[in-house]
């Protein structure tokens, strides 16, 4: 016992500092020895859930992976489309000289997008997590809209390329109407 404790004294003492990172009400605390940045407004003030997944430095860069849910139209709920919904997403931040300088986020649940149905996971040293949901394709009228497969990822021995996204079709497609009463089901 004496051993590990004195071994784990000399790795903690000895070793350089990593950063870490944590929130601090709607603020982000990125905390890099007895360097300290605080940047203001990073999450909705009431916040669902928050949880950092990833920080890493690169010279005078850090990349900080958060995820967050929160309502829809914002705090206090409110009545009417998506009053009461949820949003929830994973954000990269680039952060320079006490700035985020770049943003990328990957939304896997939103009323307002219309995306559920979630998986977040460590894979082979990566982040990944996914959704489905429904895209508008094009900007013709009427509105064609289809169901979409969403994979997001971030790698962390690559923290500078930020959050990889792609769209597939999914694999289950709904059948068009065929007919005026299959749609409004009066036949008229």
């Amino acid at each position: 016992m004496r051993r590990f404790i004195a071994i784990l004294g000399i790795t903690a003492g000895g070793a350089i500092a990593s950063p870490s990172a944590r929130f601090d009400a709607a603020d982000l605390i990125v905390r890099d020895g007895n360097h300290s940045i605080r940047l203001s407004d990073v999450l909705d003030t009431h916040p669902f859930y928050k949880t950092i997944h990833a920080i890493q430095r690169r010279g005078s860069d850090f990349y900080v992976v958060y995820g967050t849910s929160e309502l829809s139209r914002g705090w206090p709920p409110k009545g009417g489309y998506c009053g009461c919904g949820l949003e929830s997403y994973i954000r990269w931040l680039h952060i320079n000289d006490g700035k985020i300088i770049e943003d990328q986020e990957g939304r896997y649940q939103s009323c307002v997008k219309n995306r559920d149905g979630w998986a977040i996971n460590w894979k082979d040293g990566k982040l990944v997590w996914s959704s489905e949901g429904l895209e508008r394709e094009g900007d013709s009228a009427p509105a064609k809209i289809a169901w979409v497969d969403f994979t997001w990822s971030y790698d962390p021995q690559h923290p500078e390329r930020g959050i990889s996204e792609v769209k597939t079709p999914s694999k289950w497609q709904p059948e068009p109407p065929k007919t005026e009463q299959d749609v409004t089901g009066n036949g008229h």
